[in-house]
């Protein structure tokens, strides 16, 4: 028999910037875009738990993003009722989009030069080896090549987006739905413990801003964790977090075309929704044109700090949306192999970018 709660839920956990792909793949045209009311359970519910975030920010000197993920993964059971999933979804897709946009007027292309090709090439070693290692653990676990390409993409370029993109690509026939979601799970959890603890790492190394934040936006896997990371450190080096993590968000069509080509299975990727959803998405055209402006006009102060204070609002909610849709009950079904993949894939890219960046800064 049909279980009584919708298949999908499991999987509405993954939705930080692409969480739509899976559902239009797997349903067809894609379910209609849901009217203002529909949005205001789930609204409500993150407004709520960013209110109470704040509070403990003030009152206890605990920093917003930590708040955010406490209070988050406090409410979480009122996320099993049906009609808080569209506001969440909404917040943990459509607002941390306009967040990212809006994040481009405190990017300029010089900052983005500053990069360089050391740069670049540092950040493609450091997600090669988190695609390696998530391969190999996915082997040494008896776990599928395709279901270690699946959690090593995701842990390289943007977590959960990257993971259902993949999945829908080379994972249908030999990842099963439950290890899928316990991907999605681990990758949030991972994302969500490296947001809280790359920033006490990188204070610990006495990192300036600059390495502080290619530490966040080189490793941190999800975009929602890795901006709140890096903004939590200092402006500055939010950022440098928002540059990187955008270049590997970039990255995402050129890698998953590499990856379907690799796992031999690219001529499936070519009916349907899959081959739409690699497309460079709308948001990311977006903040390139934003930055292009920033970089090319003079954008006032307040305008500019306005942006920055109406994004990290954003991303909070963004941030506490996503820990509100995880499906803690399904991880803990799959028992720890599936996690293993992403373990080893988050602890060998942190070591990578601790090699790397004493090299290049």
């Amino acid at each position: 028999m049909m279980a009584k709660r919708d298949e999908r839920d499991p999987f509405l956990a993954a939705g930080d910037l692409y969480g739509e792909i899976y559902i239009a793949d797997q349903h067809g045209a894609g379910a209609a875009k849901p009217r203002l009311a529909s949005l205001l359970p789930g609204l409500a519910l993150v407004a709520t738990s960013a209110a109470a975030a704040g509070w403990l920010s003030t009152y206890y000197s605990v920093p917003l993003v930590l708040a955010g993920l406490l209070t988050g993964s406090a409410l979480n059971f009122l996320s099993g009722v049906r009609t808080t999933q569209p506001g969440l979804e909404f917040c943990s897709s459509t607002l941390l989009r306009l967040a990212i946009v809006l994040l481009g007027f405190q990017v300029s292309l010089e900052a983005l030069g500053a990069l360089g090709v050391t740069g670049l090439l540092s950040l493609l070693a450091i997600m090669t080896t988190a695609l390696v290692a998530a391969v190999v653990a996915a082997r040494l676990t008896r776990l599928s090549g395709e279901f270690g390409l699946i959690v090593g993409g995701a842990t390289a370029i943007c977590g959960a987006s990257a993971a259902l993109l993949l999945y829908a690509l080379i994972g249908k026939n030999k990842v099963g739905p439950d290890q899928f979601a316990a991907i999605i799970l681990g990758i949030l959890l991972a994302s969500a413990l490296a947001a809280i603890a790359y920033p006490v790492l990188a204070a610990a190394l006495n990192y300036s801003d600059l390495e502080a934040g290619f530490l966040t936006g080189a490793t941190i896997h999800d975009v929602a964790q890795a901006l709140g990371a890096g903004y939590g450190i200092s402006d500055n080096a939010g950022q440098t977090t928002t540059a990187i993590k955008m270049t590997r968000v970039m990255l995402l069509a050129p890698i998953a075309f590499a990856i379907a080509a690799w796992a031999g299975r690219r001529s499936e990727s070519r009916p349907g929704g899959a081959t739409r959803a690699l497309k460079l998405p709308i948001f990311v055209l977006a903040y390139i044109a934003v930055v292009i402006v920033n970089s090319v006009a003079s954008i006032p102060a307040p305008v500019s700090e306005a942006a920055l204070d109406s994004a990290k609002i954003l991303i909070l909610a963004g941030i506490i949306a996503t820990v509100l849709r995880a499906n803690l009950r399904v991880a803990l079904t799959q028992g720890w192999r599936p996690i293993a993949p992403v373990a080893a894939a988050t602890l060998a890219s942190l070591l990578a970018a601790l090699l790397i960046i004493p090299a290049i800064f």
